[in-house]
């Protein structure tokens, strides 16, 4: 993790773009110690320009006037809860791809190479039982984690980097308001309302009397 706690400078992002080479080859390395070949190279090549178009965009925010500081990358977190009816804590844990401050504004972030679900939530006994909100619900619970742990600098928004669509920038997860616009703010009626939400899906989980279903 060589930025954890530094403030990002241009330069530091040139110097990332020029590594990816190296810094890529030395991962696939440690997990195939022999030569990749057909559809894995291919796949090589198309992550390492993920990666450059991501640093290039990020390279431009910084350029354009926005402050970016690297708070914490695969960050562990773990909370513990108590949940009502039940005479035992529940553990929860998780690793967040980021924790960054943009402009001093606390943001948990998440990697998807993938296509992005809905962030915007309408209806919050859906949290937990609409397949498409599945994102949503995995950075509300990232968040969570992260404010448990830090009470005293909580998390203001929770977002995806979509590495196919970085020209889109941060997907925020949020109160969905209008056709267009979604909520990001994290404030604490928003993260009280998602702990009451999965503090209910954990009841759920360990009835007995409720058998697992596929969504």
């Amino acid at each position: 993790m060589p930025f954890v706690g530094k403030t990002l400078m241009e330069a530091d992002c040139t110097t990332m773009i020029n590594n990816i080479d190296a810094v890529s080859q030395k991962a696939v390395e440690a997990i195939y110690p022999h030569d990749i070949s057909g559809k894995n190279v291919l796949a090589f090549e198309a992550i390492k320009r993920n990666i450059a178009h991501i640093i290039i965009s990020e390279k431009e925010e910084i350029a354009n006037g926005n402050n970016i500081t690297l708070l914490a990358l695969e960050q562990k977190l773990k909370a513990s809860l108590s949940i009502p009816d039940f005479d035992f804590p529940v553990n929860i844990s998780g690793t967040v791809d980021r924790i960054d401050l943009h402009n001093g504004k606390i943001r948990v972030l998440d990697y998807k190479t993938g296509k992005i679900g809905k962030l915007g939530i309408t209806d919050w006994n859906l949290l937990t039982k609409d397949p498409d909100l599945g994102q949503a619900r995995q950075l509300l619970l990232y968040a969570m984690l992260w404010n448990d742990t830090h009470p005293n600098e909580k998390a203001n928004h929770a977002g995806i980097i979509a590495l196919k669509e970085h020209n889109k920038g941060v997907r925020y997860v949020g109160e969905k308001v209008s056709a267009r616009k979604i909520n990001n703010e994290l404030t604490p009626a928003i993260m009280e309302q998602a702990t009451v939400v999965f503090k209910e899906s954990i009841k759920h989980l360990f009835n007995p009397q409720l058998p697992f279903s596929e969504p």
